[in-house]
């Protein structure tokens, strides 16, 4: 339809229909099917026009639904209005942007616009001075802003230490933990002055829950975060960030975790319900089948779990490069604790080795550690013995090298240690007793019971009886 408005030869509609069919972009069949086409002498010219077009027609398509655009549109009225000495229409206009841009939490146009509004005065405000009422809405604005940016800034500080360190595991990643809670109260003062902060706020107590494995917490802290997204709308629509899809997941996660599974179908629901009819998201189709995948191991029941590996698997490759890495590597590692607790270590295995391949698996160094152990647990299944002996020197020592060795880790050490040279099924049985029982111990340690989250080493050892 925006190309209909264009004139002459449409060459790049061709182009344009011709790469749409492909799969993958593939160069050399667009030369073959346009070999005797003047424009390939000059394809890299065509292409350029046609990206730039593509942007133009969907600037346009999104124009109307987009608050960004509004304002930008409505200063550049502003500018040419001024330009055209319509004053009494430019400052009607700037009213109104200045109004919008606030409702939305749009701060960094609203600068912009206070600073258009210094350039001319209404005649009746010509004897007031009316320099210090712009510069004092400049100043609040300006920190409205820093109140934005201080709370992102400490939720980026705490996500960085989640993925790297994971759940608490001692005193020490506790006193980590208490000084972000510190550093909030020094820097803000718990000032909270716009409803991005607010929401950043709560986020930040949820992932501070999360890490200290306090799931009851986190769940109430989404519960705020939604209902500030749904009381005030304005300061989260038009975003990068859809809001209330990404807590509504969040919650998921949480009530699956917590067992509780009626709340999960509520929030199933509800995500669905925000979810477009055409929607090309790819959370539309990763929040229903992780959720699925999560639900079978939180309940044990993995009769249709393979099905659901697959969707998750086929979404994968559809989605390449479009899932957030964090997110996918906790995808792999799920996929890889379903297959052992269900029994099938083969399929385990094959999962884990591509987990290990992973270019960017060091984005996630907590998923990574645990993987190691779950690793080891594997080819103990599969009586690999001459291999464990090697994999758990090596795995000893990067746990070592990384100050990742806690009471759980070196217990599962130890009795795979030990295993490589057991050869009495007795004695094999009574060391698996030992195990159980010191893992049950270590399930109620206020540090250690974290450690559970990521793959629950207990019921392993259950189910062998």
């Amino acid at each position: 339809m925006f190309a209909s408005l264009q004139e002459g030869n449409k060459i790049y509609i061709r182009l344009f229909n011709e790469i749409d069919k492909q799969d993958s972009y593939d160069e050399k069949k667009i030369k073959e099917k346009f070999k005797d086409e003047k424009f390939i002498k000059q394809l890299s010219f065509t292409k350029n026009y046609l990206y730039k077009l593509i942007f133009k027609s969907l600037l346009n398509y999104n124009h109307e639904v987009s608050i960004d655009s509004k304002i930008s549109e409505m200063i550049l009225r502003c500018k040419i209005l001024f330009s055209k000495a319509l004053y009494r229409q430019y400052f009607k206009t700037l009213k109104s942007v200045t109004e919008l841009a606030d409702k939305y939490e749009r701060y960094g146009y609203l600068i912009q616009i206070l600073e258009m509004g210094k350039l001319v005065k209404k005649k009746d405000e010509l004897k007031n001075s009316p320099y210090d009422e712009y510069y004092s809405a400049a100043m609040e604005t300006l920190e409205k802003i820093k109140n934005n940016f201080e709370y992102s800034k400490l939720l980026a500080y705490t996500f960085n230490i989640a993925r790297d360190k994971g759940k608490i595991r001692n005193p020490v990643q506790l006193e980590e933990l208490e000084e972000i809670l510190n550093l909030e109260h020094s820097q803000t003062g718990k000032k909270i002055i716009t409803k991005r902060a607010e929401e950043t706020y709560f986020h930040l107590k949820s992932l501070i829950s999360e890490v200290s494995g306090d799931y009851e917490s986190k769940l109430e802290n989404l519960k705020q975060r939604y209902n500030i997204v749904l009381e005030n709308p304005e300061p989260f629509e038009d975003n990068i960030l859809n809001y209330k899809a990404d807590i509504l997941s969040e919650m998921i996660t949480v009530c699956i975790k917590l067992q509780k599974f009626e709340e999960t179908e509520c929030y199933l629901k509800k995500f669905e319900d925000i979810q477009k009819p055409d929607s090309n998201d790819e959370a539309a189709v990763f929040v229903p089948a992780f959720s699925r995948l999560l639900i079978s191991i939180s309940k044990k029941d993995f009769k249709n779990v393979t099905g659901t590996i697959n969707l998750l698997e086929k979404a994968l490759i559809d989605y390449k490069d479009k899932i957030d890495i964090s997110f996918e590597l906790e995808v792999h590692f799920n996929i890889i604790k379903a297959y052992m607790l269900s029994g099938d270590f083969n399929n385990a295995l094959i999962k884990m080795n591509y987990f290990f391949s992973h270019p960017l698996l060091h984005v996630r160094s907590d998923l990574e550690c645990f993987a190691r152990i779950m690793n080891l647990i594997i080819h103990y299944e599969l009586n690999n013995i001459a291999l464990l002996e090697h994999l758990i020197v090596s795995t000893y020592r990067y746990l070592y090298k990384r100050n990742k060795i806690f009471k759980i880790e070196s217990l599962l050490l130890n009795f795979l240690r030990k295993t490589t040279l057991i050869t009495n099924e007795s004695e094999l049985t009574e060391h698996l007793a030992i195990l159980r029982n010191s893992l049950l111990k270590l399930k109620q340690d206020n540090f250690e019971k974290n450690a559970f989250e990521y793959f629950d080493f207990a019921l392993w050892i259950e189910d062998k009886g």
